[in-house]
């Protein structure tokens, strides 16, 4: 099911911005992650530190720390140990229901095998919950498959032009992906036609006729799918079909 957000975007057009904008709207019992500040000194950039949502502050990556540190990234030394430990307690705070937000999925990040192995990968597979991340733009293996072959995750282009556009956006396609998750969770609404590889909703909104091949009618005939090529009915869909023919 496609349920986790990756907002992409080249270095400083905005990703964390809009990010805390984001989570800025939900209510805190709804959401649990981290977002990670820039540190400074008079105006210049000396390093990172992880703030997570209950509160709790770390440095994560400086200047300073670069002569001692075993991990090293550019200009700076990078404190994995501590990043882990307050990446455990994220996880264990995290409950169904809530969001999961991360910023970023990066390179300093990725020196974790531990954080990428037992952390993000398991929490992107989690059916019931929903992630949304920003996402280096660095050319890594490891990155582009987690932006471009992985079917549970919407990829969210960012751009200095769209970023009003796509803060609306991903706000609404936050609520398509519970309702898709509502739909999943009552076949009864359902009619799957797998030899024209179509289904038929029974939605609060009126019937919902969507049609899953990649052809010249692929889609669904409301208002959301027409402006986006997304929503919570073929969302669900997909992973409906799916499901029957892997039966």
């Amino acid at each position: 099911m496609k349920k986790n957000i990756l907002i992409v975007g080249d270095p400083h057009v905005g990703k964390s911005t809009l990010l805390k904008r984001i989570i800025a709207d939900i209510p805190p019992e709804k959401k649990c992650g981290f977002v990670t500040n820039e540190v400074t000194d008079d105006g210049r950039r000396i390093g990172f530190e992880i703030e997570t949502s209950f509160g709790e502050k770390k440095l994560f990556a400086s200047h300073d720390l670069y002569s001692r540190a075993a991990v090293r990234h550019h200009l700076y030394g990078v404190d994995i140990e501590a990043f882990e430990v307050l990446s455990e307690k994220v996880h264990s705070r995290w409950r169904r229901g809530m969001l999961l937000y991360l910023d970023e999925v990066g390179e300093m990040q990725l020196h974790s095998e531990k954080w990428r192995d037992t952390f993000l990968l398991p929490c992107l597979g989690y059916r019931p919950m929903t992630c949304l991340a920003t996402i280096s733009s660095a050319p890594r293996s490891f990155l582009h498959e987690l932006r471009r072959h992985r079917d549970d995750v919407i990829l969210i282009e960012l751009t200095k032009d769209n970023r009003e556009a796509q803060y609306a956006f991903i706000a609404a396609l936050l609520g398509k992906i519970e309702k898709a998750k509502h739909y999943i969770a009552h076949p009864e609404l359902w009619s799957l036609f797998t030899a024209t590889n179509s289904a038929r909703l029974e939605s609060e909104h009126g019937v919902r006729y969507l049609e899953l091949r990649r052809g010249y009618d692929y889609g669904c005939n409301c208002d959301f799918y027409k402006q986006h090529k997304i929503c919570s009915h073929m969302i669900a869909a997909e992973h409906m079909m799916q499901q029957k023919q892997n039966a």
